[in-house]
């Protein structure tokens, strides 16, 4: 009788260590196709901040363990992926990268015992949420008040605007309060040219249009590789016309893919390239060590989202979803790369952005 009460001692004891020798944090985005660079440097982001949690002990004396999942960029995709980490036991992620896979997801996390946290979905529909969707981005409408002060200051009125159908939640209302603003300026919006695939007949379609209204700008909200390729085609038809973009297209594709077609373009930026900071240029040089590319800015903030995660596991002894996200609020207060960010009772940031125009193939900040 002892044997076997030994013998079944002995086996919880190991099926116990063995289920939590380590603490696993989902990752999920896009993360194949050509709109796969905004999640795929995000995942990056994330396991430079891992490895040098773990080279520092883990957290609570675990190792942590990354599982990374994609989403396809396909809204029910998205929906299926919440239920496998559910399945996985898995109650902390980090993801996605863009607005609709998070608005297509919204409704099964709520329904779930997990808690999302997002570094680069901005959609203003999200805003002032008391839910399970944790952010580290400011929201959208402050990407349209900075495009139009660059706007006013170059004497931009008349406007084209191309948008990512794909993105909704972020294209639509990123639209509306860059419309807003704009005429408030007095300025107008020529035309909304929406896609869903940015092939040879659609392109032609809207240089045709874009030469036919002669605006002053074309506001692109889209992604790097569809940003490179209007900027590609407006070039080859001879049309000269100054190209606005979001944050979602500042990646480290857009110099590679765009060129010399993308010069004198403005951004939208989270990151300040004159930046001092000797956090920023040490993680910088990592990055940059380990993947052979500079850190963007969604790997900044995705590397700034594990840390701030890593502190809260601290302070709530624990990675249960519901003690984390109390720990993240209670803290308030984090140290990023650049400078210090504050979480609301909502859980949602506010960071500033600045302007970038490229201007000989790199990053130049466009002054106040």
């Amino acid at each position: 009788m002892r044997k076997v009460i030994l013998f079944i001692l002995l086996f919880f004891m190991l099926t116990s260590c063995q289920s939590n020798e380590t603490i696993k944090i989902g990752v999920v985005g896009t993360m194949s196709g050509n709109k796969s660079e905004l999640s795929v440097s995000g995942r990056r982001g994330i396991e430079l901040a891992i490895s040098k949690i773990n080279e520092q002990g883990g957290l609570l004396g675990k190792e942590i363990e990354i599982i990374v999942k994609d989403d396809l960029n396909d809204v029910n995709r998205a929906v299926e992926v919440v239920k496998e980490f559910v399945d996985e036991d898995i109650e902390i992620v980090i993801g996605p990268f863009t607005s609709s896979m998070m608005l297509a997801a919204y409704d099964s996390i709520h329904a779930k015992e997990i808690l999302y946290f997002s570094p680069t979905v901005s959609t203003d529909t999200l805003n002032e949420k008391d839910d399970q969707f944790i952010r580290f981005i400011a929201p959208s409408r402050e990407q349209a008040i900075i495009l139009n002060d660059v706007a006013v200051k170059n004497n931009h009125k008349k406007f084209i605007v191309i948008a990512d159908e794909t993105n909704f939640g972020f294209n639509q209302m990123l639209f509306q309060n860059f419309k807003e603003i704009l005429e408030e300026n007095n300025g107008q919006i020529l035309e909304l040219i929406e896609y869903t695939v940015l092939d040879s007949s659609m392109l032609d379609t809207m240089s045709a249009v874009i030469k036919n209204q002669d605006p002053d700008g074309v506001f692109v909200i889209s992604c790097a590789s569809d940003f490179a390729m209007v900027a590609q085609i407006l070039s080859s038809k001879k049309i000269e016309v100054s190209m606005y973009g979001p944050l979602w297209a500042h990646t480290n594709d857009i110099l590679r893919l765009g060129g010399e077609d993308i010069e004198h373009a403005y951004l939208v930026s989270g990151i300040s390239y004159d930046n001092k900071n000797t956090d920023l240029n040490r993680v910088s040089l990592e990055y940059y060590d380990r993947y052979g590319e500079e850190m963007s800015f969604s790997a900044m903030y995705s590397y700034e989202t594990m840390m701030a995660l890593n502190s809260a596991i601290r302070k709530a002894h624990s990675s249960e979803w519901e003690k984390v996200k109390n720990a993240l609020l209670d803290i308030k207060d984090y140290k990023g790369l650049q400078f210090q960010f504050t979480l609301d009772k909502y859980g949602d940031v506010n960071r500033p952005y600045q302007i970038d125009e490229v201007i000989n193939g790199g990053f130049s900040t466009v002054e106040d």
